[in-house]
């Protein structure tokens, strides 16, 4: 082998060097990338879940709603019928 060809080769191999160094970065940047993904998922995640427990309250506090205003008015028509 001449020296130009290990010449040639030892600059091929840097510039695989480069390369693999490009490629390194750039994994390393889809890794946070990732991280901040699964981060904000969870965050949607404990969002969604607030908002369920939300619903679930309101629709708690509605139906109690509803059964004052069903006792009362059965109270007011029983007092009505034996008061009379």
């Amino acid at each position: 082998m001449t020296q130009s060809e290990t010449t040639q080769i030892l600059e091929e191999l840097k510039e695989i060097r480069t390369r693999l160094d490009h490629l390194d970065g750039s994994v390393n940047h889809l890794e946070k990338s990732v991280s901040h993904l699964e981060k904000s998922v969870d965050r949607l995640e404990i969002s969604a879940d607030k908002s369920e427990a939300y619903r679930e309250g309101t629709q708690w506090v509605v139906n109690l709603a509803f059964s004052l205003i069903a006792a009362t008015t059965i109270g007011i028509i029983l007092r009505f019928v034996l008061g009379s």
